[in-house]
């Protein structure tokens, strides 16, 4: 029998028409199995992506997240971006981290605001400011691919929701936003609030916050 993998992919609507692959396959671990550094910025890489990795990648991340005995396996740049919305490296960029089951990621838009998410997200739910800036929570879609290092066909069924936070970068609501999502492979319940407790924690140090 071949080896097996499998492959968690995030859709998150029509907004950005994108996908996440996520491998979980340790291959980002540092030496003696050590939290993963960022993976290094790339050409195609958002501009944004160095800050946002680094901003994620914290120490205390895991205790943020509520797996204090885990560690980040990889971190590396989040989405690859579909065509025909008019989104681009110049206009958004991500970083993704990833523990043995749980996915984590830190999202920053310049063209679209938290008003945005809830035109495209009907059921998308107004929540608590976050340190006084406008804040949206809602839940997208994932599907999950499984497929056979030995070859063979490939499998796709439906994940477990992931859950996102969109929260201004400007006290206002304008300005464009940052989005942090959760999501699990095992479809074990996301404990919410550990998305505030990283928002409190990451977004004020970010650029193009402005301090309320």
């Amino acid at each position: 029998m071949g080896l097996q993998a499998a492959l968690a992919v995030v859709l998150v609507g029509a907004l950005f028409a994108g996908l996440w692959y996520l491998t979980g396959d340790g291959r980002g671990l540092g030496p003696n199995n050590a939290p993963a550094k960022c993976t290094p910025a790339k050409p195609t890489d958002s501009a944004e992506y160095p800050a946002l990795c680094a901003a994620l990648n914290r120490a205390d991340l895991p205790a943020l997240m509520g797996l204090p005995k885990e560690r980040v396996l990889v971190a590396q740049p989040g989405m690859t971006l579909g065509g025909g919305l008019g989104l681009d490296k110049d206009s958004y960029g991500a970083a993704e981290v990833q523990f043995s089951e749980l996915y984590v990621q830190l999202a920053d838009s310049t063209d679209v605001d938290v008003d945005d998410y809830a035109r495209l997200y009907p059921s998308a739910d107004p929540r608590a400011p976050v340190l006084g800036h406008k804040a949206l929570f809602y839940r997208a879609p994932t599907m999950t691919l499984s497929f056979s290092l030995g070859g063979g066909k490939s499998t796709t069924g439906a994940g477990a929701p992931a859950h996102a936070l969109a929260v201004a970068k400007n006290p206002g609501g304008t300005g464009g936003s940052f989005e942090l999502s959760v999501w699990r492979k095992d479809s074990l319940p996301i404990d919410d609030a550990a998305l505030y407790r990283l928002a409190e924690a990451v977004l004020p140090g970010l650029p193009g916050w402005a301090a309320g």
